[in-house]
């Protein structure tokens, strides 16, 4: 029996498949907040035809009245800030629907924001979706605040999962200070440069000097050999 492919083995054109059938939209834009790519199914969530949604402005996605709040929200992800939020999205007729939004901001090698790429998850199936003109402000904002408690106690059992797989107790992580610590913890996390700078109120001039001293005494070249390393040395804890 052949091995399954793996991604790696996709083509372009089969990759573009993949994105098209997952189960989420997939919506990528540039720094002007112009949208330069939108997946099949985000297109047939909103309403649009194919291609439909390239060239367009993000904020043309959102009812009127939360276009300030997504302003805000893109403003905090152009600063590097990863975290899932949530937001309602309106289709062609006017109908709305809530969705988690997960954005992935991305950063040249001098840390100037380039764009992001962001997954939309619908749930739809907790807010039946209505017309614009006639939705309930309690009904949105009541369902959007359950699901926002519930997502609060995912992200903290997610973080004290990451705490708790960093093993700081071990030998080759003694040497750090607790700085470089807590910057290794963020970056487990997921977290890029400019999201570890945020959280940790520092300059991502300073995150950078941090992983660097890591880095030397990891003793390895970069940051996809820093966590690989630390991965093993989890598994060694086990």
């Amino acid at each position: 029996m052949s091995d399954l492919p793996t991604p790696l083995h996709l083509s372009s054109r089969e990759l573009a498949q993949a994105v098209d059938r997952i189960n989420c939209g997939v919506l990528a834009r540039d720094p002007s907040a112009t949208i330069v790519y939108a997946n099949d199914r985000l297109h047939r969530w909103l309403g649009y035809e194919r291609e439909a949604l390239v060239g367009r402005k993000v904020w043309s996605l959102v009812p009127d009245d939360v276009r300030e709040l997504l302003q805000t929200e893109l403003e905090s992800i152009e600063r590097g800030d990863e975290r899932a939020r949530l937001n309602v999205l309106r289709r062609v007729d006017g109908t709305t629907f809530p969705v988690i939004v997960l954005p992935h901001p991305e950063f040249d090698d001098e840390g100037e924001y380039i764009g992001s790429i962001t997954l939309f998850v619908d749930l739809g199936t907790v807010q039946t979706a209505k017309p614009l003109g006639q939705l309930p402000q309690g009904d949105v904002r009541s369902t959007l605040g359950r699901i926002a408690l519930e997502l609060q106690s995912i992200t903290l059992t997610a973080g004290l999962e990451v705490a708790a797989a960093l093993p700081l107790d071990h030998p080759r992580l003694s040497e750090l200070s607790p700085r470089e610590a807590e910057v290794l913890s963020e970056l487990m996390g997921g977290s890029r440069v400019p999201a570890i700078a945020q959280r940790l109120h520092i300059s991502q001039h300073t995150v950078r000097n941090h992983l660097k001293a890591i880095y030397r005494k990891a003793e390895v070249p970069g940051q996809a050999e820093l966590i690989e390393w630390v991965r093993s040395l989890s598994e060694e804890s086990r």
